[in-house]
């Protein structure tokens, strides 16, 4: 699929929800802890998360993106040593067997059709123990896959035994946990989103601000003015995704960590 013009994908100048940027970020915050040597960062968008990741304890960062814009304002903004961005297709990844410690992919999964492919080159591209960490809409929280650019959704069990199909020692986490009266609130801005579209965007910002005060539109420029590759500084704990239990309310986003098994050698001397 064709993401380059995806509305969801974040540019550092485009006005979008306040609340959705800083799950974003917090999404990068809590990656930077696993991004240990060679890192690709799939869909990086304009580049700042994987300058975060980079100046976290990653040894390189690749940052790869569909659309050719994203990529010339990474590679104007953020290229440093250790840190470069390509032009790639996520369903047709370049890259050798083995050629990375860790691989981000967030929000991504969701707009691929051959997902299955993707997986199956994200845990051929990982170096044995490799680190996988994948993000998407819970389906149960998005009310079913409305997004016209999302080919599937997931709810947290399908997640799991998805990413448990590629991967070993998969680790489930959650972002933005919500209420039955959440959904309610999600469900009715869904009904009247084409109305709230007829409205002049100054005149909606407001309208958000007194009902949703989290959900003003805002830029990632505005957000952290002078950017310095500490996404941390802006958002608080509430953001970063944490450990799903039996007992998890419903979390808005899944996020899988899970790792590349290592292979036994011994095991294999006469295959």
């Amino acid at each position: 699929m064709n993401m380059g013009n995806v509305p969801e994908r974040i540019a550092p100048d485009k006005k979008q929800s306040a609340f959705w940027l800083r799950q974003h970020i917090g999404r990068y915050v809590f990656a930077a802890q696993f991004a240990n040597g060679t890192v690709l960062d799939i869909a990086c968008g304009p580049g700042y998360g994987a300058k975060y990741l980079m100046n976290s304890v990653a040894k390189t960062v690749v940052g790869g993106d569909y659309s050719e814009q994203a990529i010339q304002h990474a590679r104007l903004h953020y290229s440093q040593d250790g840190l470069s961005f390509l032009r790639l297709d996520a369903q047709q990844l370049p890259f050798r067997d083995n050629s990375f410690d860790v691989v981000v992919s967030l929000e991504t999964i969701e707009h691929l059709e051959r997902y299955k492919d993707f997986l199956h080159a994200c845990k051929q591209m990982l170096k044995e123990d490799g680190i996988f960490i994948c993000s998407t809409p819970n389906s149960r929280a998005t009310l079913g896959s409305r997004d016209p650019y999302h080919f599937k959704e997931f709810s947290v069990g399908e997640f799991y035994e998805l990413i448990a199909g590629y991967f070993t020692e998969v680790k489930l986490y959650g972002q933005d946990f919500l209420k039955r009266i959440d959904i309610l609130k999600r469900e009715l801005i869904w009904r009247i989103m084409p109305l709230i579209y007829l409205i002049p965007q100054s005149i909606q910002n407001s309208l958000r601000k007194l009902f949703f005060p989290e959900n003003y539109l805002v830029s990632l420029a505005e957000i952290y003015k002078n950017y310095n590759g500490r996404l941390d500084k802006v958002i608080d704990g509430k953001y970063i995704p944490s450990l799903l239990t039996q007992s998890y309310p419903l979390p808005g986003t899944i996020v899988a960590v899970a790792k590349k098994q290592r292979i036994n050698k011994r095991q294999n001397t006469n295959v």
